[in-house]
C-alpha cells in the first residue's frame, strides 16, 4: 500500500462529527452484531486520519445500540462495563421484568458522563 491512508471519502470534513452508517447486517467474524464502532484501540497502525469517530448500526440494533456504540467513540475503548443496567454493558439487550424501571434502566455513571464531556465531540 506504500503508506497511503485509505480514504473512502465518507468521513465529514469537520473531525469533531461522529458519523454513523445505517446499514442491513454487519458480520464480524462468526458474530452478527447489533452494533460496531471503530475506537482508535483497534486502528492503532492505520494511518487515516478521523477513522476513529464512526460506527455502524445494523437493521439488528435496539433501543440502547446507538448509545452504546457512541460510548464506544466517546470513550475510544472497547472494555465495556459489568453493570447490567449499564448502557456500556457487553451486551444492549432490553431489560425486563424487575431489572427495569424508569429510574435505572441502561444509565451511565458519573465517571463515563466526565468522559463525554472530556471528549473533542462536546465541544
Amino acid at each position: 500500500m506504500g503508506g497511503t491512508p485509505f480514504q473512502a471519502g465518507l468521513n465529514s470534513a469537520n473531525v469533531n462529527d461522529i458519523e454513523v452508517y445505517y446499514v442491513a447486517r454487519v458480520t464480524e467474524g462468526p458474530s452478527n452484531p447489533r452494533g460496531t464502532a471503530f475506537a482508535s484501540e483497534f486502528y492503532r497502525n492505520m494511518a487515516t486520519a478521523d477513522l476513529n469517530s464512526s460506527f455502524v448500526l445494523p437493521n439488528k440494533g435496539d433501543y440502547y445500540t446507538a448509545g452504546h456504540e457512541a460510548y464506544h467513540i466517546f470513550s475510544q475503548t472497547g472494555v465495556h462495563a459489568f453493570d447490567l443496567k449499564n448502557l456500556f454493558h457487553g451486551t444492549t439487550g432490553i431489560l425486563v421484568g424487575s431489572e427495569a424501571t424508569i429510574t435505572d434502566t441502561k444509565r451511565l455513571n458519573s465517571s463515563q458522563q466526565t468522559t463525554i464531556h472530556n471528549t473533542k465531540y462536546a465541544h
